[in-house]
């Protein structure tokens, strides 16, 4: 692997660390190695690319159907619910049908989010098999997986597998059982 270049960039502001404060000011934003250095506009001396922007950070994709690219957008039925909604529509029967592909199809997607310069994606699975659980993008690329669940013992196999739940929408969803999506949620566990 090659050395990692250096560069010197000055900003008219940036958002930064993991709150995302942002810093309206002129700044110099430095690489070295693996390190990210911001300093103020007056330590960008010799070479910089001077830049009229804001520095932000990489878009994340919250909200992807990774899975859904291997199927087409086809049913027989004209109800929604049939076509696209619950664990036994159409498009979940087809998904079965293809498991073998699915991994493949997560590689494609990890590798189109960086082509496109996403810094990560969240992906919602709506179904829960076994050969699927690895299927991730490689570090340090962000990729979440939440799972759906629509049982007690589903709900509590996303948990084991996944990075959390993903709910359409909370009120598709009997009160006990998200009382018991909320007790059961391990920490570090996402319910979104």
């Amino acid at each position: 692997m090659g050395a990692k270049q250096h560069y010197k960039i000055r900003v008219r502001g940036a958002f930064i660390g993991t709150d995302m404060e942002f810093i309206e000011k002129d700044l110099c934003i430095e690489t070295s190695g693996d390190t990210i250095l911001i300093h103020s506009a007056s330590r960008c001396i010799g070479d910089f690319i001077d830049c009229e922007c804001v520095a932000t950070p990489l878009p994340v994709n919250m909200h992807a159907h990774v899975l859904d690219n291997i199927v087409p957008e086809y049913s027989t039925s004209s109800d929604v619910d049939k076509a696209v909604g619950g664990l036994d529509s159409e498009k979940h029967k087809l998904l079965s049908e293809y498991l073998e592909k699915l991994s493949s199809a997560v590689n494609v997607a990890c590798n189109s989010m960086r082509h496109y310069k996403y810094g990560g994606f969240v992906e919602f699975r709506e179904k829960l098999t076994k050969n699927l659980v690895k299927a991730r993008c490689r570090r340090p690329y962000i990729h979440i997986v939440l799972g759906r669940g629509d049982d007690k013992e589903s709900i509590d196999k996303v948990y084991e597998f996944y990075d959390g739940l993903g709910l359409s929408t909370p009120l598709a969803y009997p009160v006990e059982l998200l009382r018991y999506m909320g007790e059961r949620r391990p920490q570090g566990k996402i319910i979104a």
